[in-house]
């Protein structure tokens, strides 16, 4: 069985340019309505398939195999399958056109891939012209970040604006720094290089309420991006009177940690566990502060964190309001892939998991588990 982002597009492309419809090339082949369009959209395109379709198009099964046309230039294929306005909604989000959206963010996705894996070939000169054609067209969706460039090169609180042999040159210092590393740490150092400049429509995906869609496009968030998601869900605001230190009290917006029941119940939640996302040690609170209650209602929950974290990165801290911020969400490129990996809270994460996966189908599992990590979550 095919299952090719280039070779559905271009099963696309050849029935608009004989202004097909689907359901006239089903027709013509056989088949339902919906064939095609899986067709057109990657899936269930079988050997058989394409052979018939090779006819009806008057092309080879080779062309479709390859999903790209002898006759046809490297920039009309690369803006076929690489132009991703070609594949931007346009209309409203909603039930009706999550295939569309399925496809937006595979080719989103095929692209980010496609750009990192030419990245170390072209900081190094060794691309055809061809090749360098196509990363150079790819490369427009990507935004050089000459901060992290400045940072590393200058120091903190510098600013500078490198040329593209500047950028070439730090691409290729990265590239040896780390070559010898695992390739999950190697690929997280490659993309503090790189910020993925291009508008996948968050806000308005996040506001559809469509479950499905918000699933693909957490499928195409990076590592730190779903992390920052499920941070952002887990808290809930709620309106509470503080007595202060003094007698007084004060009606203030307080944020408390979601209940097992809430986390059972919340989508978001569930598919932000599915797709890997964990939870991270980000505050210490300092001991010295003077009125904890009220200094939690004021500026928020306050994480408790492993001493050796606050230890070891001391000087990547910041000391706000009494609070020690470690914050590796908003700064995750001061951290290595090992940095990152030990402020993963992994009972919470296991926890909050459990609660996802096993509460409802596997209870005995989850109180085993849930007792392990004598980590219990308050209903």
């Amino acid at each position: 069985m095919v299952s090719d982002y280039q070779t559905a597009s271009l099963l696309k492309y050849l029935r608009k340019s004989y202004n097909y419809t689907t359901q006239k090339v089903a027709e013509m082949v056989g088949v339902s309505k919906a064939a095609v369009s899986k067709w057109e959209n990657g899936d269930d395109i079988t050997t058989e398939h394409l052979y018939d379709l090779a006819k009806l198009y008057n092309v080879s099964f080779q062309e479709l195999y390859r999903g790209k046309l002898e006759k046809e230039g490297n920039t009309d294929y690369w803006r076929r399958n690489y132009v991703l306005s070609n594949f931007e909604l346009e209309t409203d989000i909603s039930k009706n056109n999550i295939e569309e959206i399925k496809k937006f963010f595979e080719r989103c996705n095929m692209v980010q891939t496609r750009f990192f894996e030419m990245l170390p070939q072209w900081a190094f000169e060794k691309l055809s012209d061809s090749e360098l054609e196509e990363f150079n067209f790819l490369k427009q969706y990507f935004k050089f970040d000459s901060n992290y460039y400045s940072r590393v090169k200058y120091g903190p609180l510098h600013l500078s604006y490198p040329s593209e042999e500047d950028e070439k040159n730090f691409v290729q210092e990265i590239i040896e720094g780390n070559k010898n590393i695992e390739k999950e740490c190697y690929l997280w150092e490659l993309r503090k290089l790189y910020d993925f400049d291009y508008d996948i429509k968050f806000d308005e995906i996040m506001e559809s309420n469509s479950l499905k869609t918000i699933e693909y496009l957490v499928s195409s968030l990076s590592q730190i991006e779903k992390d920052e998601l499920l941070y952002e869900s887990l808290p809930v605001e709620e309106e509470k009177n503080i007595e202060s230190f003094y007698g007084t009290s004060k009606a203030v917006v307080v944020e408390r940690d979601t209940t097992n029941d809430e986390i059972e119940n919340d989508p978001i939640i569930k598919i932000l566990i599915k797709y890997g996302a964990n939870c991270l040690h980000q505050y210490k609170l300092d001991e010295k502060v003077w009125d904890k209650k009220m200094f939690d209602a004021v500026e928020g929950k306050i994480y408790e964190i492993n001493n050796d974290i606050v230890e070891k990165y001391k000087s990547k801290s910041i000391k706000f309001s009494g609070k020690i911020v470690i914050s590796i969400l908003e700064d995750w490129k001061a951290f290595t892939y090992q940095d990152y990996l030990s402020f993963i809270d992994k009972d919470k994460t296991d926890t909050i998991s459990d609660i996802v996966n096993l509460k409802d189908s596997n209870p005995l599992k989850y109180y085993e588990n849930l007792l392990k990590r004598n980590n219990i979550f308050s209903n």
